[in-house]
């Protein structure tokens, strides 16, 4: 007898420590994403069971989360993330759980991926949402958290983090970058998109405040965006209208005086309308006393017409003032003068003002369960008002000669995208784009004599002592140019 209860007492000795094993050693892992594969950061999520309560974690920059320590059974899975519809998922706990990948909707939108670029007012880099790794591009995403950590607030500086590129600033005013070796400096070797819409004109350098992440499409997609993608498509996505209250603020100072605030927040305004808005601002001087200013502010609304058709409208508004930097030109010989780093030869009255007005209106709608519809209209009226030392050389060992370039853009592209999306089944699984883009660039430019180009009084270069007074900047010639452009292209993914 004394055997049998030994026995007895061993197996529940057994069992008890195999069921608090598996008690113990139960978990879940798993990733939440958008419908473009960008990770959520921040979400809220939240596993229950009926006898177990609830335990609540948030997912890490990456969209990462996990839980350990359940105890084996079903759970039910809760993920919550400003701007997204509620998503559910029910799961088993067990030694070897298998880990979860989690994506959202955007909220109030069907869960028809063939419109839901559009709906967010984004035309994702590929123009649909298959999966990057079943698209034959070559596609980096700069996401905003990682701008958030670097304190990044240019679009050159983003593209840093992006093989293969490499980044500078012209003039103290304008961006430019090489993809792949291919020099893009003026509009003609890489594509400039703002969701999903082709961006012409100068590029300057504008702040990020309203910018949700950056991705960069490598190689030659002039079938998707046109002929001047030889070496990439820039695609800068905006931060969308959020569906729950969502409010963040940062500050920022350092050296070379500089100063930097930026404010954002989003919600309801209604059981159909949502809002977002952000406002930023940077002052500085820089190490090469270019001092500069400049101004965002961008709201954007997001309407639901009904379950199936949604119109949102973004605005956004750069005011920027640059100093200039004209550079340091080398000597006769070739060689680079000794001079510190910070020698600035602009004159007194150099100047680049920037004043970008960007406007978007965009409608989708989901016509069946198969196709869907999406338009976007853009106008995005900007002056370039510009009037700095570009030109230095040397006419003899100390004496630099200087000369201003002069001009004042003022541009109004017009552009309107109409797409037409649809999920084609059968032994081919088919997922087609069809679209047609016109656009209308209209520009003025007025110069003074020459085209623009205005002698300098010349400067010392070891002793630089300013003589130049103000320089006539009479206007002799307005320029008007206007060109139109129309493109059709289709698109069509198999799956076989």
């Amino acid at each position: 007898m004394r055997v049998v209860r030994f026995v007895v007492a061993v197996w529940m000795l057994v069992v008890a420590a195999a069921n608090m094993a598996r008690a113990q050693g139960a978990g879940v892992t798993g990733t939440v994403k958008d419908g473009q594969g960008a990770a959520i950061a921040n979400a809220e999520i939240s596993v229950s069971a009926p006898t177990q309560g609830t335990r609540t974690a948030r997912t890490n920059p990456l969209g990462e989360f996990s839980f350990s320590g359940l105890a084996a059974g079903d759970y039910v899975l809760l993920v919550r993330a400003p701007g997204f519809a509620d998503r559910t998922q029910t799961f088993t706990a067990g030694a070897t759980t298998p880990a979860l990948a989690l994506t959202l909707d955007v909220a109030g939108i069907t869960a028809d991926v063939t419109v839901q670029g559009a709906l967010t007012g984004t035309a994702a880099t590929g123009k649909t949402n298959i999966p990057l790794r079943d698209q034959p591009l070559t596609v980096q995403t700069v996401p905003q958290y990682l701008i958030a950590e670097q304190a990044a607030n240019e679009v050159a500086t983003v593209l840093q983090n992006v093989p293969g590129v490499y980044t500078f600033t012209n003039y103290g005013v304008y961006e430019g970058y090489t993809f792949r070796g291919f020099l893009d400096f003026f509009p003609s070797q890489a594509n400039q998109l703002i969701d999903g819409v082709l961006q012409q004109g100068n590029r300057i350098n504008t702040q990020l405040a309203n910018v949700d992440r950056v991705e960069v499409l490598k190689g030659p997609s002039s079938a998707l965006y046109g002929g001047g993608a030889i070496g990439a498509t820039v695609n800068i996505i905006r931060k969308k209208p959020s569906t729950q209250p969502v409010y963040d603020f940062s500050a920022a100072a350092g050296q070379w005086g500089l100063g930097r605030s930026a404010f954002g927040a989003g919600g309801r305004l209604s059981d159909r309308a949502s809002y977002r808005v952000d406002i930023g601002g940077e002052r500085k001087d820089g190490y090469r006393h270019n001092e500069t200013t400049r101004v965002q502010v961008a709201p954007s609304l997001a309407w639901r017409l009904g379950d199936s058709h949604q119109f949102n409208t973004y605005y956004t508004f750069n005011r920027d003032h640059f100093a200039g930097d004209a550079g340091i030109p080398v000597l006769p010989s070739g060689a680079f003068p000794a001079v510190a780093r910070d020698t600035n030869l602009r004159t007194p009255f150099d100047f680049a003002r920037v004043h970008d007005h960007n406007l978007q209106f965009a409608y989708a709608r989901q016509l069946n369960a198969s196709w869907g519809v999406r338009n976007t209209f853009s106008y995005r009226p900007v002056k370039d008002h510009y009037l700095v030392t570009e030109y230095l050389s040397m006419t003899s060992d100390r004496d630099v000669y200087r000369e201003f370039l002069q001009f004042t853009h003022y541009r109004k592209p017009v552009t309107n995208l109409a797409e037409i999306t649809g999920n084609l089944g059968g032994r081919m699984m088919h997922k087609v784009v069809a679209g047609w883009e016109v656009q209308r660039f209209g520009n003025r430019t007025d110069t003074t004599p020459g085209g623009g180009v205005i002698d300098a009084a010349g400067i010392d270069l070891f002793d630089p002592v300013e003589s130049q007074t103000a320089p006539d900047t009479t206007i002799v010639r307005e320029r008007y140019t206007t060109q139109t452009t129309n493109a059709f292209y289709v698109q069509d993914n198999l799956v076989l």
